[in-house]
């Protein structure tokens, strides 16, 4: 004979409150953060890491729990995209780095001139040997962003000129020196 679960329909804040503890408690995300802050307070603490002006510890670690449990957010959901999709885990992290760049450029700029500068990021990413595919889904499908126009690192680079360049040197004959017999 089975037992299931009484699910708790909570009928105050406090019950609320209690049964948001019970899922957090669970969560490996919610865990993770607050792993860190214990460590940040630590520092905050111990005056290894300065505080802010004010002296306002609990505010500060308000701000930092807040940032990384959005950045955990925003991992768990580039994760969620590039597993399905075929990438091995030993690649994520440049994904998630790529993703990091973005969330900042995201916080600081809006509309075309976002799209300018994550095709800029973009095009560094796959000079590093990332596919074009997968950031755009990351650039769509996190954080709803579309790039302006063709990445220009199939064509026309700096860099890919700069490497045709240095291709083309290789074949050719180094011009005689006016010393040589």
């Amino acid at each position: 004979m089975s037992r299931k679960k009484r699910v708790r329909v909570p009928q105050n804040a406090l019950d609320m409150a209690r049964l948001a503890a019970e899922v957090r408690r669970e969560d490996p995300v919610f865990f993770k953060a607050r792993r860190a802050c214990d460590r940040y307070r630590l520092k905050l603490e111990q005056g290894l890491s300065p505080a802010r002006s004010d002296r306002d510890v609990q505010k500060q670690l308000a701000g930092f729990r807040q940032a990384l449990m959005m950045r955990q957010v925003c991992d768990d959901q580039v994760k969620n995209l590039l597993y399905p999709l075929g990438v091995l885990p030993c690649n994520v992290l440049n994904y998630l780095t790529f993703s990091r760049q973005i969330d900042r450029l995201k916080r600081r700029f809006m509309g075309k001139s976002l799209a300018n500068r994550a095709r800029q990021v973009a095009e560094t990413w796959v000079m590093r040997g990332l596919e074009m595919r997968l950031l755009r889904a990351i650039l769509q499908g996190v954080f709803n962003v579309t790039l302006t126009e063709e990445l220009s690192v199939s064509s026309g680079s700096a860099y890919n000129r700069m490497r045709a360049d240095a291709d083309g040197a290789v074949g050719r004959s180094l011009p005689e020196s006016p010393l040589s017999p």
